[in-house]
């Protein structure tokens, strides 16, 4: 169970995605490249007090790969330099076997180091920081410098008694100013509870190291690694197929790696590019492609693993036969590092032992939302399948379109490709006319938020308020440094995620002013099928009776509880305009262009029927041609006047042009709101308060077809 000391291994291939690129393989990062040398330059010239030098990148972004081309490139250049694997590391000695490890590979440095000078065995602390000092003296006198990269260092994180040790060794040799320097690496995406994290130890060798972030792929990088797979299968690739592997693989070289040797066993296999092109699997599908083909006791033994990695030999125990974990470690799904066991990328052991991929996507979505949903309808319409040229032609999509179309339905979990078919992938009713939206919509919610660029643009909505399709367009355009596009190109995948993301219910998309705006669930009812307007300015005047206005209140809230729309299904849409403004007159909502907004005294009105004459009354006397009205009603309670009366003497006093008609229309309806709030004297009360019905239980719901709302809308 002693930890052994185990360097870290590069791949043997190009795609070998298991293992970090070695030197060979190694593609890109030349800024990265040149930031070493520069810092190399700066130790030897004593230019720099900093004797660290720390890689961060989050999970597949190819920190190991960089520590192995950083080793390579010193060792050209005659330094001397070795890269540790972290995962070895067990206990507070780690540290000094490391160092004793380094020594006894180096020897005499090439004969720099004197007989003399030659280290024994590291027993100690004291001794360890003797033999630092003096290589790195020598070294000195010799412009070198010795770098000791500790990869994968996360692993660390949580051994405080071996992060302690590093930590003090560090610290050390900063303050010597030799020529020895420890690199570090770590993945920026761990997450760990503060009360099991020693941050400050960790952030103690961050701050006195020379920091490096690495970003994801540029489209330069990306191109040069699938140019390798066309010189590696000897034939030039598809446009369309170098098109998905660039999308697919989203920035991720490891992600890339592993697109490519998929295309490149498919080819082996005597598939066709056209084919592989519109079956490309996203992370979570090539995990599973994986899985198979294991047997119970090999899975078991896999997720057993991946449970505790990186896990010691010895503590599998007799649980499983040798044979067993050894076939994994063949088939690359487990690795060994020195006397433990390790899944070959921690995102794989994250999935195994969560279910589900715990990285974001970082896709752009290439397809107009109409054009999906319509090809949607269109299997739904085929009970769920349809055979490839059957679903183009009822789509009346092009090859090119077609390709685009079922890579965004794959991305969103729409549909998938198998054997030539298109097969839709979630369940949504048969009949178009009374289709679930709900359940479209939260699925699509659930998918998009796993989407990097759109959770990034949720963000920033929630701090700036809102973004126009220009400054979202700039903003996909640096988050996605791995696609080559057109300013016009960017502004249209704007677009189009304005789009997903309103449908969603996610944002709220003001298609005409190409604004991208706030929705906040908790307090909002979305209007898809309804534009809202503003009332004009001028006299306000109740021109709805009470009755609609009560019932809208009611449904509006209960949508707003529910999460769902509002049915309108008995409302003419004037009455529903109407009954809105009437609404927000009397401050129980506020109308936007897109949405609802339920104020918490439509709230109140709906939970607590006997406060609603009260509630109702409150707003309506804040309306002046209502307030002027009930002030008549009280002048003229002790002798009662006709309606058309009452609708001269209310024209007068509100100096109204009306003809008569509409001044008793009016005067009706500011009858029917007196009586409702109790606000009616008792000679033009009338006695229907028992008889009237409130609605408070009221939940037929009846919801649009989503595909109709849209085709409205648009």
């Amino acid at each position: 169970d002693v930890e052994e000391i185990v360097e870290v291994r590069g791949s043997s291939a190009c795609f070998e995605y298991q293992f970090p690129a070695a030197p060979k393989f190694f593609v890109g990062r030349q800024s990265i490249i040149e930031e070493l040398d520069t810092f190399v330059m700066d130790v030897v010239n004593n230019k720099t007090s900093s004797r660290g030098i720390l890689f961060q990148a989050n999970s597949g972004w190819g920190k190991s790969s960089v520590v192995l081309a950083s080793v390579a490139r010193l060792n050209e250049m005659g330094h001397f330099a070795i890269a540790i694997d972290s995962r070895s590391a067990s206990s507070s000695q780690f540290i000094l076997r490391v160092l004793d490890y380094t020594f006894k590979k180096f020897g005499d440095f090439n004969g720099l180091l004197s007989e003399n000078s030659k280290h024994t065995n590291i027993t100690g602390f004291e001794g360890a920081i003797k033999a630092l000092l003096t290589v790195g003296q020598m070294l000195e006198s010799n412009r070198k410098v010795m770098f000791i990269f500790l990869d994968q260092f996360e692993n660390v994180f949580f051994l405080q008694d071996a992060l302690t040790r590093i930590r003090d060794i560090f610290l050390q040799i900063c303050d010597a100013q030799t020529n020895i320097v420890l690199g570090f690496s770590w993945k920026t995406d761990l997450i760990g509870l503060t009360n099991e994290f020693p941050y400050q130890l960790r952030d103690a060798i961050k701050d006195s190291s020379k920091n490096i972030t690495l970003g994801t792929f540029s489209d330069i990088e990306t191109n040069i690694l699938i140019s390798k797979l066309s010189e590696e299968l000897r034939v030039p690739l598809r446009k369309d197929l170098e098109f998905f592997l660039s999308d697919f693989s989203q920035g991720y070289p490891w992600l890339l790696k592993k697109l490519c040797a998929h295309v490149k066993a498919q080819r082996i296999a005597g598939v066709l590019q056209s084919d592989i092109a519109i079956s490309l699997l996203n992370i979570e599908e090539l995990f599973k492609e994986e899985l198979r083909g294991l047997s119970a006791e090999e899975e078991e033994a896999l997720k057993r693993i991946s449970k505790a990695a990186p896990i010691i030999v010895s503590e599998l125990g007799e649980e499983f036969s040798p044979g067993v974990v050894q076939s994994l470690v063949n088939s690359r799904l487990v690795v060994r590092i020195g006397n433990k066991y390790d899944v070959y990328w921690d995102i794989f052991r994250d999935y195994l032992n969560a279910g589900r991929v715990p990285i974001q996507e970082n896709y752009i979505l290439r397809t107009a939302m109409v054009t999906v949903l319509r090809a949607t309808k269109i299997l739904i319409e085929a009970n769920g399948i349809l055979n490839r040229p059957d679903f183009q032609e009822k789509a009346g999509l092009s090859e090119r379109t077609f390709y685009n179309v079922i890579r965004d339905m794959k991305l969103l979990g729409l549909a998938k490709i198998e054997n030539n078919k298109v097969i839709l992938e979630i369940n949504l009713s048969k009949d178009l006319k009374s289709l679930d939206t709900s359940s479209l919509k939260v699925h699509l919610g659930d998918r998009l938020l796993r989407n990097r660029p759109i959770s990034l643009l949720l963000n920033t909505i929630k701090v700036d308020g809102s973004l126009t399709i220009d400054e979202m367009s700039n903003l996909l355009a640096e988050w996605c440094p791995y696609i080559s596009a057109t300013d016009k190109t960017w502004q249209t995948y704007a677009k189009y995620f304005a789009d997903w993301i309103d449908i969603a219910d996610l944002a709220i998309f003001e298609r005409k002013k190409g604004i991208l705006t706030s929705y906040m669930p908790e307090k909002e009812v979305r209007k898809r099928d309804l534009i809202l307007p503003k009332r004009r300015g001028g006299l306000t005047i109740p021109n709805i009776q009470y009755s609609p206005i009560e019932k809208a209140a009611i449904r509006i809230v209960l949508a707003l509880q529910e999460n769902s729309a509002i049915d309108w299904t008995d409302f003419k849409k004037s009455t529903r305009f109407k009954t809105l403004a009437t609404l927000e007159d009397l401050g129980f909502i506020t109308r936007k262009t897109r949405s609802i907004i339920v104020l918490p005294k439509a709230l109140e009105f709906v939970s607590f029927p006997e406060k609603r004459p009260n509630l109702f009354a409150e707003g309506a006397l804040k309306i002046k041609s209502f307030k002027t009205f009930i002030d008549i009603l009280e002048n003229n309670k002790n002798r009662k006047k006709t309606n058309s009366q009452l609708a001269l003497e209310l024209r007068d006093k509100l100096d109204a042009n009306w003809n008569i008609n509409t001044a008793n229309w009016i005067v009706k309806i500011m009858l029917d709101w007196a009586r409702h709030t109790e606000l009616a004297p008792d000679l033009y009360a009338k006695a229907h308060s028992s008889s009237r019905k409130h609605h408070s239980n009221e939940k037929e719901y009846i919801q649009k077809s989503l595909f109709s709302d849209i085709t409205e809308e648009l």
